[in-house]
């Protein structure tokens, strides 16, 4: 599309390239059982989460070019080397290409559309900024862009992106793991507030299947237009078939940005989901990231706050994803002997669900119904709780890194992977196929950054949060109700984490900065205390 728009124009401006870099180095010196929260957290993977002391240098390149006022040309290079990592890492390194309102992206880089103007809140709960950046293409409409009709007030923007994922972590990692990803959004523009609706969808597919702490050589069969759209595929199979293809996370997002005499407010109700159940949002999802995020009008000290509280306890309740079958192998129908689970579209069968109640002491004349089928398991096997829950934010049984990326959440850094926590010895049960150990929180946060004078500025990041692990540790595997004695997360565990920075602009040398933070980190999971100073050099 953009070859051909470039084709039909001929219309050029002088331009020559632009080109800016920089260079950078920072260190970490910290105590405690961890590296503080807030310094590696939103720091796309640079720094490592458990080491004390760490040095981090930085160079970057950048090179920007308008060869017509409807186009801009831009590429981008980043080398880092971290004394924790002890290797050269391209940190990052693309090209892009955009013309109008639609752009085009490929290589090493972040995807982090959900928020369009600067916050300072924990990140996306879905893709963000606290991972490093991933290979990928991706294309689509980054900014709102208006439609000519009604009356010009509609906007939209959307995108879609394409990534390979091959890490090599110490615990759980991704070997040729496709990434999908994709985000749609709607605007009204009643000029000073603009309501807006959209859905972010991410999903993992292909790459190999992991039995009994490694990888197998049987790849996972990979059926894209399924995974697209989120439908059943019998190419894949087994529980696939009836579910759907690969793993899949989403994001419902809504809210208003809203322009007043005090500054401008973004106003957010998100509502992360895993399944269908967790897709109907206030009936069986009842977890959500709400906030506020106010840049002030005329203030001189305060330029941005935003305050959120994130809560995914929830995750469709503690009633096990679907009934495991309970007849031996040799007693289930033909061609079902080894799968395990039952959904609720396999109790159409009347054949089924009747043998089925009769394998459970069940002989009502005449049969069951589906719906009395469906609550029969419910009584015997779950309860009495709905199927369907324990979801599993960020988790996936097929894909034991789930949603991380170099052990780094590709999403909100309040998850935890078992690495930033395996230190401590904490009791998680037998269980230990799934990277991500802590993804049910309740938290609230306050950020804030401002500047105090031309050559100073500051940044304040404050979270409160109480952790109740997964499902997948507390209830091993999700599909039993024999729960994991003396759970380490059991009850929930209270946590603060909290940054101070600030940052000087000599006057008499404009292109260098530097910074300097303070992070104190207390609570029933961590206890830290660090300082992080560094320069930085713009050419």
């Amino acid at each position: 599309m953009a070859f051909i728009a470039f084709a039909g124009s001929t219309e050029t401006i002088a331009a020559e390239p632009e080109f800016s870099g920089s260079v950078a180095s920072s260190v970490i010196m910290s105590s405690g059982n961890s590296n503080p929260f807030w310094f590696h957290s939103r720091e796309q993977g640079r720094w490592n989460h458990t080491k004390n002391d760490q040095l981090l240098s930085t160079a970057t390149g950048l090179m920007n070019y308008s060869p017509h006022r409807n186009w801009n040309l831009k590429a981008e290079a980043e080398i880092n080397y971290n004394t924790a990592f002890e290797e050269l890492i391209l940190h990052t390194g693309y090209l892009s290409a955009s013309w109008r309102f639609m752009e085009l992206t490929a290589g090493r880089h972040i995807f982090d559309p959900i928020f369009t103007e600067s916050n300072s809140g924990h990140g996306a709960y879905l893709f963000g900024d606290n991972n490093r950046p991933i290979t990928r293409v991706t294309a689509g409409i980054p900014q709102y862009t208006k439609l000519p009709f009604p009356f010009g007030r509609i906007e939209i923007r959307g995108g879609i992106s394409h990534g390979w994922l091959d890490d090599d972590n110490d615990f759980r990692y991704h070997k040729e793991v496709v990434l999908h990803e994709k985000f749609a959004y709607i605007r009204w523009d009643a000029n000073k507030i603009k309501p807006y609706a959209g859905i972010n969808h991410s999903a993992l597919m292909g790459g190999y299947y992991w039995r009994d702490g490694t990888y197998t050589d049987s790849k996972i069969p990979m059926d894209f237009m399924a995974t697209f759209f989120a439908s059943g595929s019998e190419k894949i199979g087994g529980g696939e078939e009836t579910n759907a293809a690969g793993a899949h996370m989403g994001l419902y997002d809504f809210g208003l940005y809203w322009r007043s005499p005090v500054g401008r407010f973004h106003i957010y109700y998100q509502a992360p989901f895993a399944d269908g159940s967790g897709m109907r949002v206030l009936q069986r999802n009842i977890d959500q990231v709400a906030g506020v995020n106010w840049h002030p009008r005329n203030s001189a000290f305060l330029k941005n706050l935003t305050v959120e509280w994130i809560n995914t306890r929830h995750q469709s309740g503690n009633g096990m994803p679907d009934p495991l079958d309970p007849r031996p192998r040799d007693q289930r129908p033909e061609g079902r002997e080894n799968v395990n689970i039952i959904v609720y579209a396999d109790l159409a069968d009347e054949t089924f669900r009747n043998d089925l109640m009769e394998y459970l002491g069940y002989n009502q004349a005449g049969g069951y119904s589906q719906s009395e089928a469906n609550y029969i398991l419910r009584q015997e096997l779950n309860n009495g709780n709905k199927f369907g829950g324990r979801d599993g934010y960020m988790s996936n049984g097929h894909y034991p890194a789930g949603w991380t990326y170099y052990d780094f959440i590709m999403g909100s850094p309040l998850n935890l992977t078992y690495n930033q926590v395996s230190h401590l010895n904490p009791n998680l049960g037998t269980y230990n196929r799934n990277n991500i150990i802590n993804d049910r929180m309740q938290a609230i946060h306050v950020g804030a950054q401002g500047v105090i004078s031309e050559q100073v500025s500051w940044k304040t990041m404050i979270t409160l949060s109480r952790n109740y692990g997964s499902y997948f540790h507390q209830y091993p595997g999700r599909y039993t109700w024999a729960e994991t004695e003396n759970y380490y997360f059991k009850g929930g565990r209270n946590q603060l984490y909290s940054l101070i920075e600030m940052t000087w602009s000599p006057p008499v040398l404009n292109n260098l900065t530097f910074n300097g933070a303070i992070a104190i980190d207390r609570g029933e999971i961590f206890d830290a205390t660090g300082m992080k100073i560094g320069a930085q050099w713009r050419f």
